[in-house]
């Protein structure tokens, strides 16, 4: 079991890692169940994740048929020592639409272009585009080899370190 000081230190590069982040990796459901991967930029807050989606896109259609999602925010390629030691962060999330007509619906998208740039600006005036909140209901996150943690709490940000006893003891 990890210690005290040392869950904190892991706690603070898992939130260095998920806020940094700005684009997510998504799985979603087709109608016939089948898996579909993609990703999308985003935006990360406390309480979760925002995409903004064409409804001409697999994973948009998806999440409005079936509103859980899995999400995979992931440490870039040319910061890691070894592939197989990657540092990520995966949620099972409750995707809802956010309507315009929604107290932060503005806000979000300003926020997604002060991201992206204002190419979300455009995107804005297109009636086939929809904003998601992705509200992460369960999650891991992974720093290497040993270092593998689970998240909860009310925005899935507390870590708790999960080790070969405590996946035997589930067993």
């Amino acid at each position: 079991m990890k210690n005290k000081d040392e869950i904190q230190a892991a706690q603070q590069r898992f939130l260095k890692l998920r806020n940094s982040r700005q684009f997510a990796h998504l799985s979603t459901l087709a109608n016939d169940g089948s898996p579909i991967a993609s990703y999308a930029p985003c935006l990360v807050k406390q309480e979760g994740l925002y995409v903004f989606l064409s409804q001409l896109s697999g994973h948009c259609k998806n999440l409005l048929l079936d509103k859980r999602a899995g999400v995979l925010l992931i440490a870039d390629e040319s910061e890691i020592r070894n592939p197989f030691a990657r540092q990520r962060v995966s949620y099972q999330c409750e995707a809802r639409v956010i309507v315009s007509t929604d107290a932060n619906y503005s806000d979000t998208l300003d926020a997604l272009t002060s991201v992206h740039g204002t190419t979300v600006d455009l995107l804005r005036q297109l009636p086939d585009f929809v904003l998601f909140f992705l509200e992460p209901k369960a999650g891991t996150y992974v720093e290497g080899f040993g270092k593998a943690f689970e998240l909860s709490g009310d925005t899935m940000t507390d870590l708790a370190h999960v080790d070969a006893q405590t996946v035997r003891s589930r067993h």
